[in-house]
């Protein structure tokens, strides 16, 4: 009795070529840049040649940083309020923790934990996934943009010290950074590398870039830069406080975007990976399909 095997090349090709396209759609899926505008708290979200539209009409005023989770939900600082806003990807609003002090820097770790830097206070309030509150650092001088590095340390923007502190995930703090003159965005590249905006004031911005080694570059001079983030090609963009938003490439700086007024924080919204049970998926459809022919 001859034995016909389930797979055979043409559908375990079939399952390889279905399994690129997954990954090759995901790879090719655009970014989406969104901003938050200081004074009206709107969020908007920017197609690639960076004509925006808007994604919530306000959340509070003052708006500060934002940042996304893995699962696409959005953070808001709201400075100058006691609240954070959490925006669901379908536009859902709804309060986020509690008792805040002029919160404006806000960042997610892998974990799904929000971070929070209460500026009024002079500290970071950590809230994890079931919604309680733990203070994780204080004695800080109007700390103000968070970001993670790779390793899963805090980096904070302290402003009214011009420096910039390291988190280690149990709290531990160390200089990373200073003689800064008011820095506040921060953004990493995946090569490790951070980005500084410093400098709110205008006429008197730059943009710094610091190796992992510690070797500090000035990229750009920058009337009031403000928040910052980094796509997965690793070109940079900047929220520029008199109303526009800057992007840095390999090829030069430009302006992405005029179509704005007073944009403070920037972030990328997570691009879905294919998962794999996408690609069990498709190898158990080709085993049906093979079933089904053989048993015609």
């Amino acid at each position: 009795m001859k034995i016909t095997p389930l797979l055979n090349s043409r559908v375990v090709a079939g399952i390889f070529c279905a399994g690129a396209v997954l990954f090759m759609a995901a790879g090719a899926s655009a970014q989406n840049l969104y901003d938050s505008e200081q004074y009206s708290g709107a969020i908007d979200v920017f197609n690639s040649s960076g004509t925006p539209t808007t994604f919530i009409p306000s959340t509070q005023p003052l708006g500060k940083q934002i940042a996304f989770d893995s699962s696409g939900d959005l953070f808001v600082g709201n400075n100058g309020t006691a609240g954070i806003t959490k925006i669901t990807p379908n536009g859902t609003t709804s309060s986020f923790g509690s008792g805040f002090n002029e919160p404006s820097g806000v960042a997610v770790n892998g974990a799904g934990d929000v971070f929070v830097a209460n500026t009024g206070n002079g500290e970071i309030i950590e809230v994890a996934l079931n919604g309680s509150e733990s203070l994780f650092a204080t004695g800080l001088d109007n700390p103000g943009f968070l970001t993670f590095n790779s390793a899963g340390d805090l980096l904070e923007a302290d402003s009214g010290s011009g420096n910039i502190y390291e988190f280690a995930p149990n709290g531990m703090k160390t200089l990373y950074a200073s003689g800064f003159q008011i820095p506040v965005g921060l953004a990493f590249n995946s090569a490790g590398d951070l980005f500084v905006a410093n400098g709110l004031s205008q006429n008197a911005g730059y943009i710094s870039e610091m190796t992992p080694s510690g070797t500090s570059t000035i990229l750009t001079g920058l009337d009031g830069p403000q928040g910052l983030a980094v796509n997965n090609a690793g070109d940079l963009f900047i929220a520029v406080a008199i109303g526009y938003i800057e992007e840095i490439t390999p090829a030069g700086a430009s302006v992405f975007s005029t179509q704005v007024q007073s944009p403070i924080g920037l972030a990328f919204a997570p691009v879905p990976e294919p998962s794999t049970l996408a690609l069990l998926a498709v190898g158990a459809s080709a085993v049906a399909l093979r079933l089904r022919r053989k048993k015609n």
